[in-house]
């Protein structure tokens, strides 16, 4: 069996003064959408906050892993 992968990104989004958030709605939506189309979740990357020397903060991004049988 071959597969084929398919990375989805999504970014947490700062709701408040020290947080930042993804709903699990959101989530669910996005896995549902590519089980559609015949992918299926495997898991999530998750990449950090990060400070930066300039003083800005990047907020977590997500990475969600799909794979499907190469057709």
């Amino acid at each position: 069996m071959k597969f084929e992968y398919n990375v989805v990104g999504i970014s947490a989004f700062k709701s408040g003064m020290n947080d930042s958030h993804i709903s699990d709605s959101e989530v669910e939506a996005v896995i549902n959408k590519y089980a559609a189309q015949g992918w299926e979740y495997q898991n999530a990357i998750v990449l950090p906050t990060v400070n930066t020397h300039d003083g800005y903060v990047v907020y977590p991004r997500i990475n969600l892993v799909f794979r499907r049988l190469k057709s």
